[in-house]
């Protein structure tokens, strides 16, 4: 790992803000982001900036924008392209999209902070037809909330205790806790559909 880190720290330190913006983008795009260290790398971006490598609002918005057009990138595959995702269609045809999102919309604040939600839900909400607008606030909202949540970690951390390790141990702990969420969200949806479908 910490050769690992060392590898990540020399890319981000080499080639600053570039790297940054396109690691958080693939990140967020369907496939790609199980693959790419995005989340690390905004961490390693962070933390440098405590002693002056980076400038703080330009790495947030730089990260914010990567984030929103990362999850645009899943949101229109999933538009347009989720006929040949067969796996996709079949959860749709099963769930339909009235099922899933309503009353539960609040948790597309924070699927960005779960590396899986991050992936997958705008691929489904496109595929879905979930509506523009809709879907452009969510995003909106959540890509800075990840932006701004994982910068202040990496900053923080670097400003007491001077250790990415400890950085990337909080970032961890977060998205742990975020999927858990998840999946009560997801348990509590799929009941909800087996509860409905009896009555």
């Amino acid at each position: 790992m910490e050769g690992y880190l060392v590898f990540l720290k020399d890319v981000v330190l080499n080639y600053g803000y570039l790297i940054v913006f396109i690691f958080v983008l693939l990140e967020n795009v369907f496939i790609i982001g199980f693959l790419v260290p995005g989340t690390i790398v905004l961490l390693v971006a962070s933390f440098y900036t405590q002693i002056g490598y980076f400038n703080s609002i330009l790495l947030v918005f730089i990260a914010y924008l990567a984030t929103f057009f990362g999850d645009n990138i899943s949101f229109f595959i999933g538009r347009y392209a989720s006929s040949k995702i067969n796996f996709i269609d079949r959860i749709l045809s099963k769930y339909p999209q009235q099922d899933i999102i309503i009353n539960k919309e609040w948790f597309f604040i924070i699927f960005n902070f779960s590396p899986y939600s991050r992936v997958m839900l705008p691929l489904f909400l496109g595929a879905s037809k979930y509506p523009l607008k809709k879907w452009f606030i969510y995003s909106l909202i959540s890509s800075f909330l990840f932006a701004f949540g994982f910068f202040i970690i990496g900053y923080g951390v670097a400003s007491i205790a001077l250790s990415l390790n400890e950085a990337l141990n909080s970032a961890s702990t977060l998205q742990f806790f975020c999927t858990i969420i998840l999946a009560g969200w997801l348990s509590i949806i799929l009941f909800s559909i087996k509860r409905n479908k009896k009555l």
